[in-house]
C-alpha cells in the first residue's frame, strides 16, 4: 500500500498545475456570483439551497472542530491495532481483517428483513415487494459501476443498485440503500413540490437503517469479530464526520485566501490541505506536504461545502437511533420524519419529533462516537490485541 500511495502522489503532482488553475477559476467564479447575489459567506448559498439555518451549521462545524480530539484518539488506537511504528496517510484506512462468515444475498435479505420486522413490518414487506418486482440490481458485472445507489424521483418506481459480494459490508449497503428507498416511498404521497427531501437530510434514513441492521449482526459475532466490525464502523464514522468537516474548513480557508489574494499557488493549496488533514488526524500519523496534494483529486472541494451534509445526516441518525433504543414506540416519530419530505425545513422537521438541533445535540452525537472508540479499546485489551 505504501508503494501504491507513492504512485498516487506522483499522479497528483502530474496534474497539480491543472488543478491549481481549475480551483482558482471555480473559487473566483463563486466569489463573483456571491458578490452579485449578496451572499455574506462562501457557504451562504449552499445553506439556503439545502434549507439549513446558517448559524446552526456554523455551530455544528465549530463544535465538531473543537472535538477533533475524538478522531485523534481513534487514530492513536488504530496505530496500536495495526501494529505500525509510524502511521502515514496510506495506513489510515487499513482494515484489521475480514470476518470469516459469508453473507450470500439470500442471507443478507433475511438479515435485513428480520431487522426491519423489529422496527416495522411494512418496511420488511417493502423489501419483499422490491425483490418480487425486480427493483434491486444485485450483483457486480462487466461495465457496471461500483458502489450502491437508490433512485426514485416523483411517481417513478424506486430502484436500488448494488454490487453484492457476500461480505458484511454488502449487508450494510443493502440496509443503507433500503433506508433511502423507505424515505423516498414515504415522501411520495406529498405534493410533488414537497416530495423530494433536501440533500441535508438525505443520509439520515440510510445511515439509521445501516446502523440498525449492523447492530443486529454484531450481536451474533465473537469478540474478535466484533473488534474487526466495530473498528471499521468507527473508521467510516471518522471519515464521514471529522474528515468531512476538516474538508469543510479547508474549503472555507481556500475561498477566503483566494478572495483576499486573488490567486493561490498549488504549493499554498497543498500547505493549507496539509494543515487541515493534520487538524483531525493529529500526531498519530506523519502528514507531509505531499499528502496535501490530495486537493488535486478531492472532488468535494469543487461542490461548494456539500461535505457537511454527510456529517450532519450521520449525527441526526444517531440521535434517532438512541431515542428508538430507549423507547421503541419512537418508531412512529421516525416515520413522521420519513414522511415529511421537503414540507418543512430540516430544523422544523426534527423539532416536530422532539429533536432540538443545537450545540448540545451535536456534542452528544459526537461523543457517542467516542463511546464506540472506548468500547473498541476495551474489547481489544480483553482479546490482548493491544
Amino acid at each position: 500500500r505504501h508503494s501504491l500511495y507513492q504512485k498516487i502522489i506522483t499522479a497528483r503532482k502530474n496534474t497539480m498545475s491543472m488543478a491549481e488553475a481549475e480551483l482558482n477559476a471555480i473559487y473566483t467564479t463563486k466569489k463573483i456570483s456571491d458578490e452579485l447575489r449578496g451572499y455574506q459567506n462562501p457557504y451562504s448559498e449552499t445553506m439556503l439551497r439545502y434549507e439549513n439555518d446558517e448559524k446552526e451549521i456554523k455551530d455544528f462545524v465549530e463544535t465538531t472542530t473543537t472535538l477533533f480530539s475524538i478522531s485523534k484518539k481513534f487514530f492513536k488506537l488504530h496505530k496500536k491495532l495495526i501494529k505500525e511504528p509510524k502511521l502515514t496517510v496510506a495506513d489510515l484506512y487499513v482494515h484489521l481483517g475480514d470476518i470469516k462468515r459469508e453473507f450470500t444475498f439470500d442471507a443478507a435479505t433475511s438479515i435485513v428483513r428480520n431487522a426491519f420486522k423489529k422496527f416495522d413490518q411494512k418496511y420488511a414487506d417493502l423489501l419483499d415487494s422490491y425483490l418480487k418486482q425486480g427493483q434491486i440490481d444485485v450483483f457486480p458485472r462487466l461495465n457496471k459501476r461500483g458502489g450502491g445507489f437508490c433512485s426514485g424521483l416523483g411517481t417513478l418506481p424506486v430502484f436500488i443498485f448494488l454490487n453484492h459480494v457476500n461480505n458484511l459490508k454488502s449487508v450494510e449497503t443493502l440496509a443503507h440503500e433500503m433506508g433511502h428507498a423507505i424515505h423516498t416511498e414515504l415522501s411520495k404521497p406529498l405534493d410533488p413540490l414537497y416530495g423530494e427531501y433536501t440533500i441535508s437530510v438525505a443520509e439520515v434514513a440510510s445511515t439509521f437503517f445501516e446502523q440498525f441492521v449492523s447492530d443486529q449482526v454484531i450481536e451474533d459475532l465473537s469478540d474478535e469479530e466484533k473488534i474487526i466490525v466495530l473498528h471499521d464502523r468507527i473508521n467510516r464514522d471518522i471519515t464521514c464526520v471529522f474528515r468531512q468537516i476538516a474538508c469543510f474548513n479547508c474549503e472555507l480557508e481556500l475561498h477566503r485566501e483566494i478572495r483576499s489574494k486573488g490567486y493561490l499557488s498549488k504549493e499554498e493549496m497543498a500547505r493549507i490541505m496539509q494543515k487541515h488533514l493534520r487538524s483531525y488526524i493529529g500526531d498519530a500519523a506523519e502528514i507531509t506536504e505531499d499528502d496535501g496534494y490530495v486537493f488535486t483529486s478531492w472532488a468535494h472541494l469543487r461542490y461548494s461545502f456539500y461535505v457537511y451534509t454527510y456529517a450532519y445526516g450521520l449525527l441526526v441518525s444517531r440521535a434517532l437511533y438512541e431515542k428508538w433504543k430507549l423507547d421503541h414506540s419512537y418508531s412512529k416519530k421516525i416515520e413522521q420524519f420519513l414522511s415529511a419530505g421537503n414540507s418543512m425545513s430540516p430544523k422544523d422537521i426534527f423539532k416536530s419529533i422532539g429533536i432540538k438541533i443545537d450545540k448540545d445535540f451535536f456534542e452528544t452525537g459526537l461523543k457517542s462516537i467516542e463511546r464506540d472508540i472506548d468500547m473498541l479499546e476495551k474489547l481489544a485489551k480483553k482479546q490482548k490485541r493491544i
